[in-house]
This record gives C-alpha cells, structure tokens and sequence, in this order.
C-alpha cells in the first residue's frame, strides 16, 4: 500500500490498468493471425530471410530464456535477438547451452547481446563486473546459445559530447 499521491513501480494505477489491458487484447486479436502457417520469407533471388524479434520490444512483461523463445516460435519467427545477458535467465554456460537446445528444437537461432562494455560509457553497468569480465562472460554465453559474437552496445550521444 502506497501513500495517496505516491506511487511505486508495482502500484497499479488508472494508467498501467489501461496500458496492461490494450496490450492484453491486442494480444488476443494479433494472436491468431500470428499462429496462422507462415510460408518462408524470400528474397528477390530466392534466399530464405529470417524474421525475428528483439526481447527488449517485449521486456515489459519481465520473460527470460525459455518464455521468450515460446513467444518467438509461437509467431513463427526464426531469429530471438536477447539484447541483454540477464535475459538468457542465467549466467551459466550450461544452462545457456540447455536454451539454445531447446530453440533449436522449436527452429529459433538466438542472438546475443549486453550492455557496453566500455568502462567510461554512460551505458556501462558493472552487473557483469569489470569490463574484461563481461566480455569473457558474453563469449562464452555467446558460443552456449550458438550467436556468432556478443553484440555489445554502443555508445550513447552523451559519450560523445564535447564541453
């Protein structure tokens, strides 16, 4: 219970209630179409194009590993881009191996993606430990699920900013 006028990031107000429920029916509306056999995308010489999706368009409802994997294959995408390692739902090289099985067998590549990893960057955060930490860590969890290379972010504008 919050005081009257005050609010926290689990307080459900008229505003939340309203977003969480246009999300829900648009869900069920979009559902069945996205259900719907989808042939392969291909391009203008006949190669097969993968569509896929980046967690991060979903991060609101807070899924890891396996429950964004089933979303991906439940719109019969290809790709799952994880933009971030807390997203896989562990930091264990086995477990990210275990989830790469289990999207393989649904037909979904995982790629995989972190936070900077460039300690004077706004976008750093140290919940991977130091620079050379967190670049060992996206490696190896990168070969577990299978992505070519982490796909670390970038510099924000305000890193770029002179005076």
């Amino acid at each position: 219970m919050t005081c009257p006028g005050k609010s926290s990031p689990h307080t459900m107000n008229r505003r939340k209630f309203l977003t969480a429920a246009t999300v829900a029916g648009a869900s069920a509306l979009v559902a069945p179409i996205a259900s719907a056999a989808v042939p392969a995308r291909r391009d203008s010489s006949g190669n097969r194009i993968k569509l896929g999706i980046d967690n991060f368009a979903v991060r609101a409802w807070g899924w890891k590993g396996r429950e964004l994997v089933d979303y991906a294959a439940g719109l019969h995408l290809d790709t799952l881009f994880i933009t971030d390692l807390a997203g896989l739902g562990s930091s264990e090289t086995s477990a990210a191996s275990e989830l790469r099985k289990y999207a393989a067998d649904k037909g979904l590549e995982i790629l995989l993606g972190s936070w900077s990893i460039c300690p004077t960057s706004k976008s750093f955060k140290k919940d991977w430990g130091t620079a050379e930490e967190h670049l060992s860590l996206g490696l190896r969890l990168s070969k577990a699920v299978g992505s070519p290379a982490p796909d670390s972010g970038r510099h924000r504008g305000a890193d770029r900013r002179h005076g």
